[in-house]
């Protein structure tokens, strides 16, 4: 029986072309760190913020841009590496996140892309973050968090609405004919799990 990939060493080995297969458009960058800043605004003026699996900072540096204090724990060095080359101001740990090596009640928010599937226990993840998060900060925005997520997402008794009716004309997407790059060849056979 083979054993899984072992997650560090799959990161670590497409630290270097990440980005690459992985990027997002700078405008789509730009109102993913706007909107995430002002969801954090809505909990502090300066907001602090914990990215779990900060990675090579695909969110947290527009973040940075946005100007929320990230800090960002993450299990493979290579990744914090290419992280550090784009900014050095952003503060990285490296940690696995069911055991960060952090202040309880330090920061104001915890956010988490695309890791909780790549963890080994998910459950003990978020028990170990939200102990980081102030209780004050969560509790004077929970209402907030709660209607933009409900509001998101249909309910089990309404249907979703028709991709017609969610997005006006005047708002929907261009279709765009930018691809992304194509991988470097040393980065077609390292893709991480």
């Amino acid at each position: 029986m083979s054993q899984p990939p072992d997650p560090l060493k799959s990161f670590d080995r497409v630290a270097h072309c990440y980005d690459d297969t992985r990027g997002i458009p700078p405008e789509a960058a730009r109102a993913i760190g706007d909107a995430i800043a002002a969801m954090a605004r809505d909990v502090s003026p300066s907001p602090r913020l914990l990215e779990v699996g900060i990675g090579t900072g695909r969110i947290a540096v527009p973040l940075a841009e946005a100007g929320v204090r990230v800090t960002g724990i993450d299990i493979s060095p290579n990744m914090l590496a290419v992280l550090r080359e784009k900014r050095r101001d952003i503060d990285v740990l490296l940690a696995e996140a069911a055991r960060p090596p952090l202040r309880d009640a330090a920061f104001d928010a915890a956010l988490f892309v695309h890791i909780l599937h790549l963890v080994p226990d998910a459950e003990a993840t978020l028990r170990a973050t939200v102990r980081l998060v102030d209780p004050a900060a969560s509790s004077s925005s929970a209402s907030t968090r709660a209607a933009s997520v409900s509001a998101s997402r249909p309910t089990p008794s309404s249907p979703a609405p028709s991709r017609r009716s969610r997005t006006s004309p005047s708002r929907r997407a261009t279709p765009t004919t930018r691809r992304a790059p194509p991988p470097s060849a040393s980065c077609a056979n390292s893709a991480p799990p």
